[in-house]
């Protein structure tokens, strides 16, 4: 990151792996990482959004899985579409779960999932009202969802 830009993680958010309805992998609670290698994914194209694409492609390759896009989506719900028409797979937002979509099912990886982080930057020592109170609003808003998440840990446990 150049110096003069400050950055916040605003959100992280866990992966998950949407199936059509009728695949093999459909009938398994977690899906290994490793039992992707062959499938065609549906993804959108690397100059729509490089940094998901090389994450992505960089998860596949840390667990020796050759990641094949067979399909190319403009957006969230053509990949959801292709993915219920049985082109392929997707990897997604875990948030997306809560999209119902006849002949998709989701399901989360078997083990740690890959962790997407959503992010705002900033020019680090230009002062200005507006992203001051951006800046501001955002790290409140951190707090508030890091004691949300820790609070549901602890009663979980």
């Amino acid at each position: 990151l150049d110096r003069r830009l400050a950055s916040l993680v605003v959100q992280r958010e866990p992966l998950a792996v949407a199936l059509p309805e009728r695949h093999p992998l459909a009938k398994r609670k977690t899906i290994p990482v490793q039992s992707l290698e062959n499938e065609g994914h549906v993804l959108m194209p690397r100059h729509t959004n490089p940094g998901y694409y090389d994450f992505l492609t960089a998860f596949f390759r840390r667990h020796g899985v050759t990641f094949r896009v067979t399909d190319e989506a403009d957006g969230l719900y053509t990949s959801l579409a292709l993915v219920a028409a049985g082109r392929g797979v997707s990897v997604l937002p875990a948030s997306v779960l809560e999209i119902e979509r006849p002949g998709i099912v989701f399901r989360r990886f078997d083990g740690p999932p890959p962790m997407m982080e959503m992010g705002a930057v900033y020019l680090r020592n230009q002062t200005h009202p507006i992203v001051d109170s951006f800046v501001t609003v955002a790290r409140e808003l951190i707090a508030t969802n890091e004691g949300a998440i820790t609070n549901r840990r602890r009663r979980s446990n």
